[in-house]
């Protein structure tokens, strides 16, 4: 029986903890070991509650819940996606930062909150799904989500509100809050289509068996833009069982990487549609003329209106 020590009632990911260390494989030894001085001044950065000897596992009717937050100089978003996750009702909450090496003000802001957060590391990378798939081998949840940078959880009871010791599914999803600018934003329910050809959901609203996670890691040599689309639909023609839940999950920033018109993520969305629905990689394909003259038109109108007519319009 693992001994629970609460350090902090305020926070989600301080109320139940343990000095019973948990290892981990393919991460160093700061990972779940108590702060060594470093004398390597070029070394990464690391931090949080595991170097102090404190870790996080399931209870009771409390499956512990992993939050990973992916940010590279994202200081002016940062501190709203940490207080979202340390501020939930839930008492079993367990948060891992995955920093890119941000030059900007992102890790003080992280050292002001790593009391109330498990592990942060702060080291060069090889891009956003590089970083989450650290923050997988990281995870000691039986359930993650990423919460990157910029986006987060829609209220502070939304894990409470999901009650996972009653789900057996691999992937819960619900609906999510599209932020277009500070004044504007659309609710939007995921709409009802075959997840084996079809991600209809953010991942950002997802939460998904670390088990899964572990086994199909972000294929990030293949796609480089949409790894999590590509995640999604491999283990639903795996058979793996999705759940809609009928709540609102996250606030979604909609200027995300994934927002952004590249021919590279065109590319990437025919590979994706190619290999799982030919119908809808044909239908794609056939649409791509009229993606470049809405960015275009973007471009070109001032961003209140864009904003406008992409909330009603898609």
């Amino acid at each position: 029986m693992t001994d629970k020590k609460c350090l902090d009632q305020k926070f989600s990911t301080t109320r139940l903890v343990t000095t019973e260390i948990i290892m981990f494989e393919n991460c160093s030894d700061a990972a779940y070991k108590p702060a060594v001085a470093s004398t390597d001044t070029q070394s990464k950065e690391e931090g949080g509650l595991r170097t102090q000897g404190y870790f996080k596992t399931s209870q009771t009717g409390k499956p512990l819940v992993t939050v990973v937050t992916v940010v590279f100089n994202g200081d002016e978003f940062l501190e709203e996606t940490i207080l979202s996750v340390i501020n939930q009702d839930y008492d079993n909450v367990e948060y891992l930062i995955i920093d890119g090496g941000s030059s900007d003000m992102s890790l003080e802001i992280i050292r002001q909150y790593q009391h109330a957060i498990d592990y942060w590391v702060s080291e060069k990378d090889e891009g956003i799904y590089d970083a989450m798939n650290k923050g997988i081998d990281l995870a000691a949840g039986d359930w993650i989500n990423f919460m990157n940078c910029g986006d987060s959880f829609y209220s502070n009871k939304v894990f409470s509100d999901i009650e996972f010791s009653s789900r057996s599914s691999c992937v819960l999803y619900g609906l999510t809050n599209l932020i277009y600018s500070k004044s504007l934003s659309k609710i939007v329910d995921p709409v009802s289509v075959d997840l084996k050809k079809d991600m209809p959901f953010v991942h950002q609203s997802s939460f998904v068996k670390a088990s899964v996670m572990k086994s199909n890691q972000f294929n990030r040599n293949e796609f480089s833009l949409i790894a999590d689309r590509n995640f999604f639909l491999t283990i639903a023609n795996q058979d793996e069982v999705f759940e809609k839940l009928d709540l609102v999950v996250s606030n979604s920033d909609v200027f995300g990487i994934s927002s952004v018109f590249s021919f590279k993520m065109e590319w990437e969305q025919i590979i994706l549609g190619f290999r799982f629905n030919k119908i809808y990689m044909l239908i794609y394909m056939c649409k791509m003329p009229v993606r470049l003259l809405k960015h275009a038109i973007k471009q070109i109108l001032p961003l209140s209106i864009a904003n406008q007519i992409r909330s009603r319009v898609g």
